[in-house]
């Protein structure tokens, strides 16, 4: 503690000024200096100050010993140093000054987003020291208090996500206990009414419910509950529209790509939701983006941002009707995917999750997605299992065709083999020139019920 003296707690003041200065003009910053900084802060909590100020001010001082600037500087070494600031009290300090004005309280949650997210040990202090409510809180305040607040929320729920499930989930029904979903719904209410709110806000209010719902069932159903499926609907449908009357800027695909970022997680393995989805015309709205992405991936050998988002989200509601036709019922639907697929093959997410949306087009609609693949690029061999389901669609096509008496339905079949690379044996192909010629001489008429084979069901010689 400082001398009580007048005199000494000047020289106190002074000497604290000098070791201040010497940090912020030093290259390293150690575990003392991080020491002597969070007591400083500690100091400005308890008197409620902002500013150190002697009655002799050094002149040769070049730098003001104030909260901001201490702060500031400690902000840059704090992952470095989780455990010293865990272990003086440092987290405690730091929710605390959140409650002060811009811009401590904007340097405060930003050191919070950064440990709290970096490790385990300092998260749970944050969350045993009433972090989590004092954060939150800065969400119903002014734009720069939003813009910051849910920048460090963003970062603890991502970096939650990361770790331990428990953890994570523990952190994820304790936002949604305090009223977290509704704030951030009514954030994204705004930046849907209000262009002028931040495209920085808006993308992380998304991108945080879209994190409350991973693996998190409860807080799935919830958010669907408060209207959050409707609200991100509606804002993609805005501005899947926007892409067909405007150019499109970086606000537009940035927007798409959080709502379809958060609707991916949203869905995952939720059946309501993907029903809500559905009901809502999201699959449509979702593949009309798509398609923009998909075409100026194709003409600019780049992958617009977004179309990750994109594609995980329809992967997830791949097990939906509704996405399956949306996709299939458009012209070349598939042979997009398919060229986004040879693109960008390289992705390993993005791989998978084509490969997951084509295997279930030709669950839905073997026929049709058989002719595009047959008629589109090769990047179905990228993935052993998509050409080992395309494989044995072509040979149940085959057995199929052999069947009908109409000798095309036949060639073709044999026509997608070679394409597919599957065998046709010479019995398939006597079949084939055995109809062409019943066709030409025009024997393909019904033949009496005594010629059919009870067995093979094909006429007997």
């Amino acid at each position: 503690p400082p001398p009580s003296q007048p005199s000494l707690a000047n020289e106190f003041e002074e000497w604290q000024i000098k070791r201040f200065t010497a940090i912020v003009i030093g290259n390293n910053i150690g575990k003392d200096d991080v020491a002597f900084m969070v007591g400083i802060l500690q100091a400005f909590t308890a008197g409620g100050g902002r500013n150190m100020k002697p009655k002799r001010v050094l002149r040769s001082s070049k730098t003001r010993l104030t909260a901001e600037n201490v702060i500031e500087t400690l902000c840059g070494a704090a992952v470095g140093h989780c455990d010293t600031i865990r272990a003086l009290g440092g987290i405690q300090t730091m929710v605390a000054l959140t409650a002060f004005d811009f811009p401590i309280a904007m340097i405060a949650s930003c050191i919070l987003g950064k440990i709290v997210s970096h490790d385990s040990s300092c998260r749970q202090v944050f969350l045993g020291c009433a972090g989590l409510p004092a954060l939150l809180k800065q969400l119903s305040g002014d734009l720069h208090q939003v813009n910051w607040g849910i920048g460090t929320l963003i970062m603890i729920l991502q970096g939650a996500t990361d770790k331990a499930t428990d953890e994570a989930q523990v952190t994820r029904h304790l936002t949604r206990q305090l009223g977290g979903v509704e704030t951030l719904l009514g954030i994204v209410h705004r930046g849907h009414q209000n262009c002028c709110l931040s495209i920085s806000v808006l993308c992380n209010a998304l991108g945080a419910l879209g994190m409350l719902g991973v693996n998190n069932f409860i807080n799935q159903n919830y958010i669907r509950a408060k209207q959050g499926i409707v609200n991100m609907i509606r804002l993609l449908a805005a501005e899947a529209s926007k892409f067909e009357t405007m150019p499109i800027n970086d606000r537009h695909s940035r927007i798409a790509k959080s709502v379809a970022g958060s609707l991916g997680n949203l869905v995952a393995r939720n059946t309501e939701n993907k029903a809500s989805v559905c009901a809502l015309g999201g699959p449509a709205c979702l593949f009309k983006l798509f398609m923009w992405s998909a075409e100026l991936a194709w003409n600019a050998s780049i992958l617009p941002e977004g179309t990750t988002e994109l594609i995980h989200c329809m992967a997830n509601m791949s097990s939906e009707n509704a996405m399956l036709l949306a996709i299939t019922g458009q012209d070349r639907g598939v042979e997009r995917l398919l060229r986004v697929l040879c693109l960008f093959g390289g992705h390993r997410s993005l791989k998978s999750n084509i490969v997951r949306i084509i295997q279930s087009c030709l669950q839905f609609k073997e026929s049709e997605v058989l002719f595009e693949l047959a008629r589109g690029c090769n990047a179905w061999s990228v993935s052993d299992e998509l050409t080992e389901k395309i494989c044995s669609a072509t040979r149940r096509r085959l057995s199929s065709a052999e069947l009908d008496r109409c000798p095309d339905i036949l060639e073709e079949a044999i026509r997608f083999c070679h394409v597919f690379g599957v065998a046709v044996t010479s019995a398939t192909l006597a079949k084939l020139m055995t109809k062409k010629e019943l066709q030409k001489l025009d024997c393909l008429t019904d033949p009496p019920h005594e010629f059919i084979c009870p067995v093979t069901r094909e006429v007997m010689k």
